[in-house]
C-alpha cells in the first residue's frame, strides 16, 4: 500500500495515474481529505506536496515554511508507514550550471541558497532525522499532464516568457518519474540515498519555440540548469530532455498555426 501525499498536484496526479495504470494499491491524499486520512498506515508514503512556487519563497518566505517543511514533519507523526519518499528539488544546489558542483554528493552552502532551495533542504534534513527508511528525490524541470506554469507551458500557449530564450533547463515527464521511483522502491538496495532526478541534456528555451513553430526573442537574464544525473541513469535509466519535450509537444497535438 502506497499513500501519495499531494494527490490533486502536478506531480502527485501523475504518482495516481501510474499507480492505477498497474493495479498498485494506493491512497491519495490532498487538502479535501487529509483530516479524515489521518492515522492512515501503509509501506511507503510519497510526500509529493509542498510548495512547487519559486517565487513564493521570496515573497512570504514564511508562508513558505510552512507549506514546505512544517508539512514534512507534521507528516511523519499524521501517517504511519516502513518507507518514506521525499520530492525536493535540485534549487538545493547553488552551482545550477556545472554538473561537477551538484551531484547528490556535493557540499550544500546553505548560505548561498535561495529561500526555496534552503527550505527544500530543510526538509530534507527532518526526512534523514525521523525516518528509518527514505529516499530523497531532487527532482528538476517537469513537464506532463495537468501542466499549468512554466516556460514549455508559455511557450506553447504563446504567452510571453519570463526568461531569456537562450536560457538551458532539463526537463522529465511526471509520469517518468513516477515509474523510476516505482523502480527504486522495487529495488531493495535503494534506501537512505538521494537522486537528482531530471531529463539528461539540456535544451534552450529557443529550441522548445522552434519545436512549437513560433519564435519570440527578449532581453531577460539567462539562466543555466545543468544537474548531475550521472547516479539515477546507471541504475534505472533516464530520458533525454530533447526526446522528452519532443514527445510532450507531439502528444500535446499542438496547431502550429495559431
Amino acid at each position: 500500500m502506497i499513500i501519495i501525499l499531494g494527490a490533486q498536484g502536478f506531480l502527485g496526479s501523475a504518482f495516481c495515474r501510474v499507480c492505477n495504470g498497474r493495479g498498485i494499491p494506493h491512497q491519495g491524499i490532498d487538502l479535501d481529505n487529509y483530516a479524515q486520512c489521518k492515522g492512515s498506515r501503509c509501506e511507503t508514503l510519497i510526500n509529493a506536496d509542498g510548495n512547487s512556487k519559486k517565487y513564493l519563497a521570496e515573497a512570504d518566505p514564511v508562508r513558505d515554511f510552512e507549506l514546505s517543511v512544517d508539512s514534512v514533519m507534521r507528516s511523519f507523526f499524521d501517517f504511519s508507514f516502513r518507507r518514506y519518499v521525499y520530492i525536493s528539488s535540485v534549487a538545493v544546489y547553488t552551482d545550477h550550471a556545472n554538473p561537477g558542483n551538484n551531484s547528490e554528493s556535493a557540499p550544500v552552502d546553505v548560505c548561498a541558497q535561495s529561500n526555496y532551495g534552503f527550505h527544500k533542504y530543510c526538509a530534507e534534513r527532518l526526512v534523514m532525522k525521523y525516518c528509518g527508511d527514505w529516499i530523497i528525490l531532487r527532482v528538476g524541470g517537469l513537464v506532463g499532464p495537468c501542466m499549468s506554469k512554466g516556460p514549455v507551458f508559455d511557450i506553447m500557449r504563446r504567452l510571453p516568457l519570463r526568461i531569456n530564450p537562450s536560457s538551458r533547463f532539463q526537463f522529465i515527464n511526471t509520469e517518468e518519474i513516477a515509474a523510476i521511483t516505482l523502480k527504486m522502491l522495487d529495488d531493495a538496495h535503494c534506501t537512505r540515498e538521494f537522486f537528482n532526478l531530471s531529463g539528461r541534456g539540456t535544451v534552450t528555451l529557443r529550441e522548445i519555440q522552434e519545436m512549437t513553430g513560433h519564435v519570440e526573442e527578449n532581453s531577460l537574464p539567462v539562466e543555466t540548469w545543468n544537474i548531475n544525473v550521472d547516479k539515477v541513469h546507471k541504475r534505472f535509466g533516464l530520458p533525454t530532455t530533447h526526446i522528452t519535450i519532443r514527445d510532450f509537444i507531439s502528444g500535446q497535438g499542438l496547431q502550429r498555426d495559431k
